[in-house]
């Protein structure tokens, strides 16, 4: 039997050792509900789009940095919409990975030659 000079020394190790065992308990029932419920605790299946992007990504990504200059990317309450929202979104739409939406907009707005070459191609092609 332990002494109470024994107990109160090790109250610190009892009480993490009680926490343990009361978290590995409620991680036994999870597994037990997950187990018997699977479609609960399964993943919304994300549809593919169909769409593809053909041209360069950095094509896409010019487009969409002054078209979200613009201010053309808002949500239905007319609040703007984040560029990492509307990067992702296209991604998603595309199936084409651009990277990280501010390195995007970065590598648009810092270029020192062509910086509007795909939006002059547009431009060239529907003026003949």
């Amino acid at each position: 039997m332990l002494s109470d000079e024994d107990l109160k020394k090790n109250a610190p190790i009892h009480f993490y050792l009680r926490l343990a065992r009361s978290n590995t308990e409620s991680e036994l029932r999870l597994l037990e509900h997950r187990i018997s419920n699977p479609k609960l605790f399964a993943a919304p299946t994300v549809t593919q789009s169909p769409l593809h992007w053909s041209h360069r990504p950095i094509d896409l990504s010019e487009l969409l940095t002054y078209l979200d200059r613009d201010g053309a990317f808002v949500y239905a309450s007319g609040h703007k919409a984040p560029f990492t929202e509307v990067v992702r979104g296209f991604e998603h739409l595309l199936n084409i990975r651009l990277g990280d939406p501010r390195d995007v907009k970065r590598s648009v707005l810092q270029r020192k030659y062509k910086q509007v070459a795909y939006l002059k191609k547009l431009l060239e092609q529907n003026s003949k």
